[in-house]
């Protein structure tokens, strides 16, 4: 392919962006290529870039819909925490996963996170709602990935929305 052709002679520009600050692996990973993106991760790009909407490859896999997709860009260890400098509040690739659905692509997704998931203290990052991961799982319903999430580490005393930990809600 042309993709292939072009890293193979050189990977110079892999990490480029264009006016939207999307790289080739952004644009690929959004709009569902996954032929693309694994011909590009051969290139070794910069996985965690953000676009000028904040959004990493991996974020816009994820909101887009392509959940294998996503699975592979993790495996190709994309950041699953990535979040703009400075911004405390912004939802990570993880919190995106968990809002994402309930399926079995996406519960894989998630347990694939976790075994990525060296910093415990990252799966307890709170949004601009003052939810984190674990809250947001519970809160759905999605059992099976808040259980994921449990393992790891993910700490269900965290106050959230309205002094409310994950505790509670999960009593609910």
């Amino acid at each position: 392919t042309l993709v292939e052709k072009i890293i193979a002679n050189s990977t110079t520009g892999i990490n480029l962006v264009d006016a939207n600050g999307k790289t080739a692996l952004i644009q690929a990973s959004e709009a569902g290529h996954s032929g693309v993106v694994g011909k590009i991760l051969v290139g070794n790009p910069n996985k965690d870039i953000l676009d000028n909407n904040n959004k990493t490859a991996l974020m816009l896999a994820i909101t887009s819909g392509h959940i294998t997709l996503a699975s592979t860009l993790v495996n190709n260890n994309a950041g699953i925490y990535v979040r703009p400098t400075g911004n405390t509040t912004a939802e990570t690739a993880l919190m995106l996963a968990i809002e994402a659905g309930n399926t079995t692509d996406h519960q894989t997704l998630i347990t694939n996170m976790m075994t990525k998931t060296t910093t415990i203290s990252s799966l307890d990052l709170k949004d601009a709602n003052n939810k984190t991961a674990l809250y947001k799982g519970i809160d759905l319903g999605y059992t099976t990935m808040s259980q994921s999430l449990i393992t790891k580490g993910a700490d269900a005393y965290i106050l959230g929305p309205t002094n409310t930990t994950a505790l509670i809600l999960a009593a609910n």
